[in-house]
């Protein structure tokens, strides 16, 4: 059968399929392209509306609703008798949804039906006729589908243009004659012939040759010979090895049958190899996470392999980030990306390599401006969970100023202290812990006397930077530490 002969059975079989109406026919062969059987009901009404739409899209409603467009046994659940989530199941088995937030299929050539939600609440639908052709004559076989006679070709023209509405025995006879079987239903997909054993290697013997050299032995219900993965190429196996190797990362191996994270970790070094990484993500993570932009290129073998390695060194103590459990748990799809959090370890091991742990000691000389280091980064870590290079940073340079301004004002310090408690010099000039101490106090509503607790907003908003001398809740400290001890907590002057 030639190509175009083999478009026009095509297009037949979807037409009729678009012309069954109201009628919930099943057919039971579609469900090799839609994978169920809701999706298969799900896809043979889309293919109705979008035809009688002038195969163009259209909208319905999931379910009743107050929607001034709605009208009664106008939505999915009322004319299929599904629930609300068997449909969403169904439609995401054969359906790419438009958005920022992808479930089910990722890439709109994939998809059978594509659908979107606009900003008047409509929800439309559209056929992706190509895919839904090109899937369709993947399963038709030349002897079965052929017309004989040139004569009924005009009968297919005939039927179709007519408005009539075809009963079940009407589609079965017609079908019967164009010698498409027929079993309860068109039966366009008949049973793919066996293809002969090639003297060649196959890629299945590959992948058992490796298993034999790993000693991995497979259950005793398991006794067929594991099956070809997709992407499972020599390049992609050797450097699922690398990972393999390194001693701090989770090993990943091979199963009969192969698990998801198998599948996902070789589906993924082959976009990365051919720089399509970057098509599964969203604009909105890539704007987020900048180091995802080094997906736009394409990874040699040898890079990825650089990678792998040092978020090895990234796990060994010395080495960013601080808490390493992480790194240590996470397989190697996760590893490249992980679609829920939005990060990639590997982006990021890429972009800003090993990074040598910060060490504060280093900057600070004196004992007390460590002792305070520690107060402010215990209260980071512990109430606002920021425990990274950047915020220790940060408090190093906020302890040194509130050190180095206590020590210009150390004239007055002494007199205020000689007044107090005797004359404390050194509790008064470089004692900065003491001060971190009750601002950390404040902080927290445990020295509050005119402010509450709950007026504070200190939350993941509140950083080393907004605690300097110049800022907003340093004025609240300051009244509250003058309200306390009649001196202001930097100069030392009296009240």
């Amino acid at each position: 059968m030639s190509k175009s002969k083999k478009e026009s059975t095509a297009k037949t079989v979807i037409k009729l399929i678009a012309q069954d109406r109201d009628l919930i026919i099943y057919r039971p062969n579609l469900r090799k392209i839609t994978g169920s059987v809701l999706s298969t009901i799900v896809l043979q009404q889309i293919l109705y509306w979008w035809n009688k739409n002038g195969e163009k899209p259209f909208y319905k409603f999931l379910a009743p609703c107050s929607h001034s467009a709605y009208r009664k046994g106008d939505s999915w659940t009322e004319e299929l008798g599904l629930s609300e989530a068997e449909f969403r199941t169904a439609i995401r088995n054969i359906g790419f949804k438009k958005g920022k937030i992808k479930k089910g299929i990722q890439n709109e050539e994939d998809a059978l039906i594509i659908y979107y939600k606009d900003h008047q609440g409509f929800t439309w639908y559209d056929v992706n006729i190509e895919k839904l052709e090109q899937d369709m004559l993947s399963y038709l076989v030349t002897e079965e589908c052929s017309v004989t006679k040139e004569s009924k070709d005009s009968s297919v023209t005939k039927k179709l243009n007519n408005p009539q509405l075809p009963t079940t025995s009407e589609t079965t006879s017609y079908i019967t004659d164009q010698r498409i079987e027929l079993n309860n239903s068109i039966n366009v997909f008949p049973k793919k012939r066996r293809k002969r054993k090639s003297q060649k290697t196959s890629m299945k013997d590959k992948v058992n040759e490796r298993v034999k050299n790993k000693n991995i032995k497979p259950s005793a219900s398991d006794k067929n010979t594991p099956k070809k993965v997709k992407y499972e190429t020599v390049c992609n196996l050797h450097l699922i090895e690398v990972w393999n190797k390194q001693p701090n990362l989770s090993k990943l191996q091979f199963r009969n049958p192969p698990t998801n994270v198998y599948k996902k970790s070789l589906e993924y070094i082959h976009r990365l190899l051919n720089g399509t990484m970057h098509e599964i993500i969203s604009s909105q993570a890539m704007k987020e996470h900048p180091e995802l932009k080094e997906f736009k290129t394409p990874w040699t073998k040898k890079e990825i392999a650089n990678v792998i390695r040092t978020l090895n060194e990234m796990t060994k103590e010395g080495n960013e980030p601080k808490k390493k459990d992480f790194l240590k748990k996470m397989n190697l799809a996760s590893a490249i990306y992980n679609p829920y959090s939005g990060h990639s370890a590997f982006a990021y091991a890429k972009r800003y390599g090993i990074k040598p742990m910060y060490d504060a000691k280093k900057e600070l000389t004196k004992e007390k401006d460590i002792e305070a280091f520690n107060v402010f980064a215990d209260f980071f870590a512990k109430e606002l969970n920021k425990d990274d290079t950047k915020t220790h940073k940060q408090i190093v340079a906020l302890v040194k100023s509130f050190s180095g301004r206590r020590e210009q004002h150390g004239a007055k310090w002494r007199k205020y202290l000689s007044m107090i408690v005797g004359g404390d010099p050194e509790r008064g000039e470089i004692n900065v812990a003491q001060f971190a101490r009750e601002y950390v106090q404040f902080l927290l509503g445990e020295r509050s006397i005119i402010f509450k607790h709950n007026e504070f907003v200190f939350k993941q908003s509140l950083t080393p930077n907004g605690l300097k001398e110049n800022g907003y809740v340093f004025s609240l400290f300051e009244k509250q530490f003058i309200k306390e001890h009649d001196a202001h907590p930097i100069t030392g002057s009296t009240f």
